[in-house]
């Protein structure tokens, strides 16, 4: 294997790297660090919701993922994954990557700039090299190589490469991307094995995962690399949310994210957001949360819950792990994007205590969640504010969230705490244009309590567009910086 050395070197406007005459491999993005940021990339959302920001899939071979479907619904959107700035004069550069997609929408873009910088993309000059790629022709997760895309035209002191998604509020696709390699022309002959899509293929960079075919082909083909994520159980166009490989036998795993006391099931995760989790239905196997586990098993709809059941050939393959949660709101929380997903609901009012099946209710002012006793019970105080942690289950028609211990319910005390309606903020709900009856120091804060708009209006009149769809809480200070008024804010 070539010795390969990489300087990065951190400048104001970002994440830059150097090469020195020595380098044959200028990047690596394989996004197993399961960090979409790692390495100076930087994930630019320009329009849509939150949502269609690229982010990790989690999985044996983690990938990055982008779309732009959710709860039942496409919507419109705009999402950019740009490599830090290299310095591709004196080098040959050429460009590998993988990619994935399924369901109808608009083909991911490949893009270089060499004047980009930082912030909104599109106010830098890109060429689109797209034409240059091979992209998968057929869709349901099929992983394509790109193939070595010659960048030797675009050899200057400031190059970032793109990688773009666009989705309609009519289609959309979702993209994964991986091992996104930059080299220099002298590794094009490939040295090593990488473990591809349970196959295992030459390296395209020099820079191969194993150093044999034997050693590949020895993990590659195992069970360790589930052949069904949980995404593609999960995820449903169908507005009842049944599986598309309902009744199906599939090979798939996860990190464990709750467990039931009385050891007859457990959830599983791959990643955080959106179809990401599912409820497994297992009298035999004995998992703790953290362990990474692999199994077969059948797809079944149990009234609705999508879950698995009839568990064979399980393994677990390490311990530990973290679990990550996906903070939303309770509206969130009741769609089928979610169910089997560790999430948190933050800032949110009990609404209603135990009723005669121990669950209660929360509300962020404009929806509530049920919270459910499946894995603890907590005893709340009616109109107190919390935290709330847990997976998302589905039974007698309703979603419901299932703390897993005490720690995952904590009171908050933050702005809610204050007395509300006594600021005349109009219209309420509002496109993002307001109007105040008095002027002065101006906040609004997201429902977690972070300042996210802040300005001095003395027009009385504020412009909030820049500002997503939501419920905020705003407050307004006089000239002496004494508190006038707090209220809640709904944007739509």
């Amino acid at each position: 294997m070539k010795k390969v050395t990489i300087l990065f070197l951190a400048i104001t406007f970002g994440f830059f790297i150097q090469l020195s005459a020595q380098n044959d491999t200028i990047f690596n993005k394989d996004f197993d660090d399961q960090d979409i940021n790692s390495g100076g990339w930087t994930n630019v959302l320009v329009s849509g919701p939150e949502f269609c920001a690229w982010d990790i899939f989690i999985s044996a071979n983690s990938a990055a993922r982008t779309s732009n479907y959710m709860a039942g619904e496409n919507q419109a959107c705009e999402s950019w994954l740009i490599s830090p700035s290299v310095d591709l004069t004196n080098n040959n550069p050429f460009l590998n990557f993988r990619s994935s997609y399924n369901f109808s929408g608009d083909p991911l873009a490949v893009l270089i700039s060499t004047d980009f910088v930082s912030g909104d993309p599109n106010s830098a000059q890109w060429t689109d090299i797209t034409t240059l790629v091979n992209l998968p022709v057929t869709d349901n997760f099929t992983w394509t190589n790109s193939g070595n895309i010659d960048l030797t035209l675009y050899a200057s002191a400031n190059v970032h490469v793109a990688f773009k998604y666009t989705g309609s509020n009519n289609d959309g696709s979702v993209w994964n991307l991986d091992d996104v390699i930059l080299f220099s022309s002298e590794v094009a002959d490939p040295e090593g094995w990488d473990c591809i899509n349970n196959s295992c293929q030459e390296s395209v960079a020099g820079i191969g995962e194993y150093s044999s075919l034997e050693d590949c082909e020895s993990v590659c083909t195992s069970i360790l690399n589930p052949t069904t994520s949980i995404y593609e159980i999960q995820f449903s166009e169908d507005p009842s949310g049944v599986s598309s490989l309902e009744g199906q036998i599939v090979q798939t795993g996860g990190i464990v994210s709750a467990v039931k006391d009385d050891t007859s099931a457990y959830f599983i995760q791959n990643g955080s957001g959106a179809w990401s989790g599912i409820y497994v239905y297992d009298f035999v196997n004995l998992p703790q949360v953290g362990d990474s586990v692999t199994f077969n098993a059948e797809v079944d709809e149990y009234y609705d819950l999508t879950e698995l059941k009839n568990i064979s050939d399980f393994i677990i393959v390490n311990s530990n792990n973290t679990v990550v949660f996906t903070e939303v709101t309770p509206e969130m929380a009741n769609s089928e994007a979610y169910e089997g997903v560790l999430i948190r609901l933050t800032n949110v009012q009990c609404s209603s205590t135990l009723n005669q099946y121990e669950e209660w209710t929360v509300s962020d002012g404009t929806n509530s969640s049920i919270i459910s006793d499946f894995l603890y019970t907590y005893t709340p105080v009616l109109n107190q504010f919390y935290n709330v942690t847990g997976v998302v289950d589905y039974s007698f028609d309703e979603f419901k969230v299932c703390p897993r211990n005490s720690a995952d319910v904590t009171s908050v005390s933050n702005l809610l705490s204050y007395e509300l309606n006594n600021l005349e903020i109009f219209p309420n709900p509002s496109n993002g244009k307001i109007h105040l009856k008095e002027s002065g120091k101006f906040d609004v804060y997201s429902l977690s309590g972070q300042l996210v708009f802040s300005v001095l209006s003395r027009n009385k009149v504020i412009d909030l567009h820049e500002l997503t769809s939501g419920t905020y809480f705003c407050k307004l200070y006089n000239e002496n910086g004494i508190l006038k008024g707090i209220d809640k804010l709904i944007i739509f």
